[in-house]
């Protein structure tokens, strides 16, 4: 795959009653009529192609995907203590013991972590009808959408 042109990334739609393949790992190709769209699910290789003249609008858009990330799980009791007793003296250890006052200091519920990703859209047609191949790819795909347009 030296010269050949490609990205990688999750495949998220685009192939008829194979939903088994979503969320797999794939790689799309440009090759000499057409994209070859390269999955191993169940550590099976297979390739599915999609010819250049079928191909109407190869686009991008970028999104964000926001995930939780747990932290470690830490007893923070005493320092919630603490703050209740500065923020309502003796009685504010009762209150460290309510619920709503728990959650409001409850520091194990994770970080957010966002991530940069592109959703490749890749619409052709097939004599069933119109497909839209989608594909989330970690790097921008400019380049890669700029070649298909050397070649049409």
């Amino acid at each position: 795959m030296e010269n050949e042109v490609y990205i990688t990334g999750d495949y998220i739609s685009g192939i008829v009653k194979r939903p088994d393949l979503v969320n797999n790992n794939c790689v799309l190709v440009y090759k000499d009529n057409g994209f070859s769209l390269f999955m191993a699910p169940n550590d099976k290789a297979e390739e599915f192609v999609i010819p250049y003249d079928t191909v109407e609008n190869i686009t991008f858009r970028p999104r964000v995907v926001v995930s939780e990330k747990k932290s470690e799980i830490k007893n923070t009791e005493f320092n919630r203590d603490l703050l209740a007793f500065a923020l309502a003296g003796p009685a504010g250890v009762i209150l460290n013991r309510t619920a709503s006052f728990t959650k409001a200091f409850d520091i194990d519920r994770g970080n957010l972590d966002y991530n940069d990703i592109y959703e490749l859209m890749i619409e052709y047609s097939t004599s069933e009808g119109n497909r839209r191949l989608l594909i989330n790819v970690n790097s921008d795909p400019s380049e890669f959408i700029n070649h298909f347009d050397d070649i049409k």
